[in-house]
């Protein structure tokens, strides 16, 4: 199984990634891409690798490079989390973001996008990154989608992502559907589009475990109208494919034998996923 660090201070990361192979901790196989690039008060500052212009962001690429990540994280627009920095404004010209998706590119490097607002949605579609993280808040707070850009991300093949964590799964766990539904009808419009659109946690932020991510596929399905089927696939073959990885998403003859076994029918019931009986990696119990 594959899980994908979103950001992480100083060389933290790369070093958990190697005690993880090493089997010196327990725990899944990590991508990582170490610091975020960021303004100097943009999102996440205090542990990004700070940028101000196209040859700066192309130098911080190089940077992270050389420290071994497996892929970039650029923060195209401010954060939630971040005071003094605005979510509904871009930090990065589409010209500067497409600087740095080249020069990723050029190291065989994917790029994830953090983006919470139309014009960095804009900006990070017109530079070709290769995944956007949230597109949206899903907090209830103002969502400033346009249809034209939604469009474009489709037309570019780029992947987008529901971002279910503590604010969807309280709502699921609350029985509230119809605000589940309400929060991610962006979600749901650009889908039915046309657009690949996988599920993530951002667990690690605060409220959000790592623990419960049978939850965030559950409000993934409820909230988008999925089948039970395409809910699985959007946390299993969907990223792996999104994040260029070919022996793992799905249960099929060369791929690593990492395996869930559930008790009841996941075919008929999304909340068998909550029931783990077992964890198999490489076809090792854990």
């Amino acid at each position: 199984m594959k899980h994908r660090d979103c950001g992480s201070p100083r060389d933290s990361g790369v070093r958990l990634r190697a005690e993880l192979a090493a089997g010196k901790v327990p725990g899944p196989r990590v991508l990582v891409c170490g610091r975020p690039i960021t303004t100097a008060t943009g999102h996440c500052h205090w542990m990004g690798r700070i940028a101000a212009s196209a040859d700066d962001v192309r130098a911080a690429v190089r940077e992270l490079v050389a420290e071994d990540v497996d892929f970039i994280k650029v923060m195209a627009t401010g954060g939630m989390l971040t005071a003094g920095s605005n979510p509904y404004d871009t930090q990065y010209t589409r010209e500067e973001l497409a600087a740095l998706v080249e020069e990723a590119h050029a190291h065989a490097r994917r790029v994830a996008a953090h983006v919470l607002c139309a014009a960095g949605l804009a900006a990070a579609v017109g530079a070709r990154v290769d995944t956007v993280e949230h597109g949206w808040t899903i907090t209830g707070k103002r969502q400033d989608q346009d249809p034209a850009v939604s469009q474009a991300l489709i037309d570019a093949g780029i992947v987008a992502s529901v971002t279910a964590h503590w604010a969807l799964r309280g709502l699921l766990e609350a029985g509230d559907l119809e605000t589940l539904r309400a929060r991610l009808d962006g979600h749901r419009r650009l889908r039915l589009a046309g657009a690949t659109v996988l599920v993530h946690s951002d667990a690690g932020t605060p409220g959000t475990t790592f623990t419960d991510f049978a939850l965030s596929v559950e409000a993934f399905q409820r909230g988008l109208g999925t089948s039970v089927a395409e809910a699985v696939q959007a946390a299993t073959s969907i990223p792996a494919a999104a994040l260029g990885l070919d022996d793992v998403g799905t249960v099929a003859p060369g791929q690593r034998a990492d395996l869930l076994v559930l008790d009841g029918d996941l075919r008929q019931d999304v909340k068998a996923l909550r029931r783990v009986r077992q964890v198999l990696q490489d076809g090792v119990p854990v």
